[in-house]
């Protein structure tokens, strides 16, 4: 099934029709990359979406399940419960991601979306190799139909996709869809995902 989400920036509008909100793409993620059987990675999600006050989509909750955290080629990182070291643990990632933009809005430059834990915040869920943030606009009641939005690093340039975060995962390795901070070519690569962890604790700070 190709996934069929859609880009847009914050500059030049709409490329595309919205046809990807909430679609599940995890098994064509695994399949792009031929991905070893599930680790099986149990997470308490009662206890992730009580702290975070959130209800999250139900395509990344089986994909940290399906995939655990790690890599995409080294590009694009994916945070989840239970993941292994700053950059691929769910709350870490998150406290810090807020915290880069406060300090940007405190440094003049724009943030077009409301931060996190404000209602309809942006919440992260992952990064690129160069320290671009990938994050979930937040903006309807129905996480299954949040979009896909990335902040280009220091500055104040924004892309958003959407769809859920696996057809834009799909998008992004089938080549559907581009960003500027990938390799020209990138969709058209073989690819593989490295896995991390889990950590032995539930992922979730006291």
């Amino acid at each position: 099934v190709p996934p069929g989400g859609s880009a847009t920036t914050r500059r030049t509008g709409t490329m595309g029709a919205m046809k990807g909100m909430g679609q599940v793409y995890v098994e064509e993620l695994a399949q792009i990359v031929d991905l070893a059987p599930a680790p099986g990675v149990r997470i308490d999600w009662e206890r992730v979406e009580n702290k975070l006050g959130r209800r999250l989509p139900s395509d990344y909750k089986a994909f940290a399940e399906r995939f655990g955290s790690g890599h995409f080629d080294e590009y694009i990182w994916v945070a989840v419960p239970r993941g292994f070291g700053s950059r691929l643990d769910f709350f870490g990632q998150l406290e810090q991601s807020v915290e880069t933009l406060r300090s940007l809005a405190a440094d003049g430059i724009p943030v077009p979306y409301p931060l996190y834990p404000e209602k309809g915040g942006l919440i992260s869920w992952g990064s690129t190799i160069d320290g671009e943030v990938l994050y979930w606009r937040t903006d309807d009641d129905d996480p299954d139909r949040w979009s896909v939005v990335l902040h280009l690093h220091k500055t104040d340039d924004w892309f958003e996709f959407r769809g859920s975060v696996t057809d834009f995962l799909c998008a992004l390795l089938t080549g559907q869809t581009a960003v500027p901070v990938l390799p020209d070519g990138f969709g058209l690569q073989q690819h593989a995902f490295i896995r991390f962890g889990p950590t032995q604790d539930s992922g979730v700070p006291d």
